[in-house]
């Protein structure tokens, strides 16, 4: 009986953290994100296939990789501005699915951090977290 509830659980417990970004989003990001995909896998050195599954695995990696995998793709979709600031009506114009609710509340709170890197990791990881628990509306 202990050996099905262990199993039973390996079942659930997943399933109970797990939190995912709709197929309309993900979408949206690709097609946003795909003329400049290839060259920030290039310029940042991140694992090609973490760069191409992240959003679909809701998998981030805290790590230099990724974090200026993104930076490149937010300078290079000017989300982020050469001085290091985020441009929130840029993003919102851009990436739609967000609202200037949302920019703001992820916007707020990095600009303390001076690695570009680093603050676009945490842009990032507030706006997937944000998507996961919005309520949906596509």
């Amino acid at each position: 009986m202990l050996i099905i509830s262990v199993i039973l659980l390996g079942f659930f417990i997943p399933a109970m953290n797990s939190q995912e970004i709709s197929q309309y989003i993900q979408d949206v990001w690709r097609n946003v994100t795909l003329p400049h995909h290839d060259a920030c896998v290039i310029e940042s050195q991140i694992d090609p296939l973490i760069a191409e599954t992240w959003l679909r695995d809701f998998h981030m990696p805290d790590d230099d990789y990724f974090g200026c995998f993104l930076k490149c793709l937010y300078s290079s979709l000017n989300f982020m501005r050469s001085d290091g600031t985020f441009d929130q009506h840029e993003i919102v114009d851009v990436a739609h699915y967000m609202d200037h609710d949302m920019a703001e509340m992820c916007l707020e709170n990095i600009d303390v951090e001076e690695n570009l890197c680093k603050k676009s990791y945490n842009l990032c990881w507030c706006v997937v977290h944000a998507l996961a628990e919005w309520p949906e509306e596509y």
